[in-house]
This record gives C-alpha cells, structure tokens and sequence, in this order.
C-alpha cells in the first residue's frame, strides 16, 4: 500500500513539474531571455549575467533534468541528464549536462571563510608596497631638505 501511494506521489509530483515547467516556457521569450556564466579567477567561483526571462527558462531546463533523476543508481552506470543549448545562453562556460549523484557518495570541497594563499599573497604584497613607499617618501623628504638646507 505504501508503495503505491509513493508512486502515485511521485506521478502528482511529476504532472506538478511538467505544469511549471510548461508555464514558465509559455510565459518567457526567448528572443528577450539572456543567460551567461563565467569563470572566475579562482577555480571555485564563477558568477552568472541574466535577465528574469533567462533565469526562468533556465529553471525550466532544471526542473526537467529533476524528472530525469528518478533514476536507481545502485547500478555502475552514472545517469547523465542532458541540457538543451539555446541561443540566449551566452558566456565562456556552458552547463550541458548534469550527472545524478548519490548525495551520501560525493566528495565536496569545503571552501573556508579563512584567507586563501593568493589571498595571504596579495595582503602582504599591497602591505609591503605601501611600506615602500612610505619609506621612499621619508627618504626623498630627507633628501630634498639636506639639499635645500
């Protein structure tokens, strides 16, 4: 009994996406829709450009991979969900795909809130540049005085 009411959850649940998915894609021009990401510096970060249109067809794209992440992955087998390039994407990186993973089995990087060593490297750079030149005003003062005087 369980069983069958999960499944039929599941089936409400997937009706409810497809509702969604169909009114934002109804509701969005894609002649108006603009989304573009790119990298970062840092390997970890990367940041995005758009417009409402484009965030909202893009939510579209992933509510329609989650339909496709009913998918058992007790098998070796990974299940990669394609996505759909459109011509209002833009930018240096494209998401194409998304592979399901078991949320128990990946390794995530934890990035800190402490400085990293570019960080600590431009820190002590800037600090060092500013004692520089401190000490060459002081010594250029010195110099000009004993010249005048």
């Amino acid at each position: 009994m369980h069983d069958v009411a999960f499944h039929r959850a599941k089936e409400v649940e997937k009706e409810e996406l497809n509702r969604i998915i169909a009114l934002l894609e109804s509701s969005n021009s894609t002649e108006d829709a603009y989304l573009a990401i790119y990298a970062d510096h840092d390997p970890y970060d990367g940041y995005a450009k758009a417009n409402k249109e484009g965030l909202e067809l893009f939510a579209a794209q992933l509510l329609k991979a989650s339909i496709d992440c009913d998918k058992d992955l007790t098998d070796e087998k990974p299940n990669i969900i394609k996505l759909e390039y459109e011509k209002w994407m833009a930018g240096e990186l494209f998401i194409v795909a998304i592979e399901q993973v078991d949320k128990n089995k990946i390794e995530t990087k934890q990035v800190s809130d402490e400085n990293t060593f570019l960080g600590n490297v431009f820190g002590v750079g800037c600090l060092g540049i500013v004692i520089f030149g401190f000490i060459s005003a002081i010594v250029g003062a010195v110099s000009i005085f004993k010249w005048i005087f």
